[in-house]
C-alpha cells in the first residue's frame, strides 16, 4: 500500500499505516479510494466477480488470496506473466515485487508494456519518483505503452472501428464480450451426402469424448496416437504412431486430413472440429450449405476480431504461447506487408472439399506453421490473402462455435479435458472400426 499517497489525498494528518488501513476499510473502500495507484478497486471487483461475495474489500481480497492466485491488480499488470518472467515463487506478490524495484527499473509489467521503449519515448515527461507503469497510468495526456500500438492502430479500436482508450482496451483483454445472438436453425431440406467430420487428439491433451449428437449420414472420425480398444461413439478411429512432439503432430494431422484418411476421396466434404468443442446438435446444415456453395474451403470468421495483430495481442495477454513465438509471427506478417483488418478466423471448426485449391491452402498453412511456431491461427489470414482464397463463411459474425454460454445449438465449449483413461473412449450410439494410419508422419514430410 502507498500510505503517503493515500493520506495526501484522503486524510488531514500525517500518514500512519494503521490509520490509513482503518480509514480505507471503514470509508475508503466504499467510496472507491485506492490503497495504491497501481491497484484499481472497482476494476478488480468488476473483473473478478467472485471477490464481491466474500465480504472483503478488493484490497483485502487481493492481499489474502488474489495475489497468490495471480489476479491482476489493474488492467495493465499481468500477474501470471510477471511471475513467470521474473522467476517468482508462489508466495511472492507480483505487484509488491514490481513496486519494490527502483523507480528507474525496466521490468515490464505486461507483454504489451515495453518499459525501455516507454522510458526512451517519454524521457522528458516521465515522473522520476514513480514506476514507469504508475507514470503511464497517471499521465494526463494519452501515452502508448508498446510500439505495436503505433504500428497497428487497429489494436486500439473495436471490431466496428470505434476507438478504445487504453484502459478499456486492456480491461477487455481482447477476449470475448459475451455477445448474444439468435440460435441458427439447421437446414431441414438437407440432401443426403457422404460427409466426414474429424477430431484430432494426440498426447492426451484432450479426452476423446465421442460426439453427443450424431447425424446418420456423417462419418465421425477420431485420429489419435493412443492405442484404443473401444471405439464406441465413433464411426472410425485412426491410430497414428506417437511422436516426440504431440502438439506439432496434431497440427500436422489437422492440416493433412485428406492424407491421413486414406479413402478421403469418397467424401464430398471433410470437416474438422477441435476436441475441446462438444458437438451438441446437427452439423448437416453446415455441410449442405458448404457443398452447395461450390467453394473449396469453409471457415468461421472470428466473432470479435478481424485482425491478426489484434489476435497476437490477445495471445500475449492470455499467454497462449511463448512471447518469442508470437512476436516471430507478428514480425513475419509485418515483413509481408500484411494489412490490418484483413480477417481472422476460428480454426477450431472448418470444412473443405478434396482438390488442388484446398491442398494448396493447407500446404502453405503447414509450411508457415513449421517455420514460425505454434500460433497457427495468426497465419491463416495471410494464407487466405496471399492465395486470394474465396472461402465460404460457415457462421455469420458474431456467432462462435466456442462461446460461453453457447450461441449455436450445435456447439458448446467443453474445454480441454486431459485424457486420464486413454484406452477407454466415451460411450455413444455407434461403434466403428479401429484403423492404423499408414500415411506419412509430419517428420517424414519435411
Amino acid at each position: 500500500m502507498d500510505c503517503d499517497s493515500y493520506a495526501s489525498h484522503h486524510l488531514d494528518h500525517e500518514p500512519d499505516a494503521n490509520k490509513v488501513i482503518e480509514h480505507y476499510l471503514a470509508v475508503g473502500c466504499f467510496l472507491g479510494y485506492r490503497m495504491h495507484p497501481l491497484f484499481w478497486d472497482e476494476w478488480y471487483l468488476q473483473t473478478y466477480s467472485d471477490a464481491q461475495v466474500t465480504g472483503l474489500s478488493a484490497w483485502e481480497h487481493y492481499c489474502t488470496r488474489g495475489a497468490s492466485e495471480d489476479r491482476n491488480p489493474n488492467p495493465f499488470f499481468e500477474s501470471k506473466w510477471y511471475r513467470s518472467k521474473n522467476g517468482l515463487d508462489s508466495q511472492t506478490d507480483p505487484l509488491l515485487h514490481y513496486v519494490s524495484q527502483p523507480a528507474n527499473a525496466m521490468a515490464d509489467p505486461s507483454p504489451l508494456f515495453d518499459s525501455r521503449w516507454y522510458a526512451e519515448r517519454y524521457s522528458e515527461l516521465i515522473n522520476p519518483g514513480v514506476s514507469l507503469l504508475a507514470d503511464f497510468m497517471g499521465a494526463r495526456e494519452p501515452r502508448c505503452p508498446h510500439p505495436i500500438f503505433l504500428r497497428h492502430p487497429s489494436l486500439t479500436r473495436d471490431i466496428r472501428g470505434r476507438p478504445l482508450d487504453m484502459a478499456s482496451l486492456f480491461s477487455a483483454r481482447f477476449n470475448y464480450l459475451g455477445l448474444t445472438a439468435s440460435r441458427a436453425e439447421d437446414d431441414v431440406d438437407s440432401v443426403r451426402r457422404r460427409y466426414c467430420l474429424c477430431t484430432v487428439i494426440t498426447g492426451g491433451y484432450d479426452a476423446p469424448a465421442a460426439p453427443e449428437y450424431r447425424d446418420d449420414h456423417v462419418d465421425y472420425v477420431l485420429l489419435t496416437d493412443r492405442q484404443i480398444t473401444n471405439s464406441a461413439g465413433w464411426d472410425r478411429v485412426i491410430v497414428v504412431e506417437p511422436t516426440a512432439d504431440p502438439i506439432q503432430q496434431s497440427r500436422y494431422l489437422k492440416m493433412h486430413l485428406a492424407d491421413a484418411i486414406q479413402d478421403s476421396s469418397k467424401y464430398e466434404v471433410l470437416g474438422y472440429i477441435d476436441g475441446y468443442i462438444a458437438l451438441t446438435g446437427s452439423v448437416t446444415g453446415f455441410f449442405d450449405e458448404f457443398a452447395r456453395s461450390g467453394r473449396a474451403v469453409g471457415l468461421v470468421p472470428h466473432p470479435e476480431r478481424n485482425c491478426a495483430y489484434q489476435e497476437a495481442a490477445a495471445a500475449l495477454l492470455r499467454q497462449a504461447d511463448s512471447d518469442a513465438n508470437i512476436w516471430r509471427a507478428v514480425a513475419f506478417l509485418e515483413e509481408q506487408g500484411h494489412p490490418e483488418h484483413a480477417g481472422l478466423f476460428e480454426m477450431g471448426f472448418f470444412m473443405f472439399r478434396n482438390g488442388d485449391v484446398a491442398r494448396l491452402f493447407f500446404a502453405e498453412w503447414w509450411r508457415l506453421f513449421e517455420r514460425l511456431g505454434n500460433r497457427d491461427q495468426l497465419l491463416v489470414p495471410h494464407v487466405v490473402r496471399r492465395q486470394s482464397l474465396d472461402y465460404f463463411p460457415l457462421l455469420p459474425r458474431p456467432l462462435s462455435v466456442r462461446s460461453v454460454p453457447p450461441q449455436h445449438p450445435s456447439f458448446a465449449l467443453r474445454g480441454h479435458l486431459p485424457d486420464t483413461a486413454p484406452h477407454v473412449l466415451a460411450t455413444g450410439s455407434g461403434t466403428g472400426d479401429i484403423e492404423s494410419a499408414t500415411s506419412p508422419s509430419h517428420a517424414e514430410s519435411r
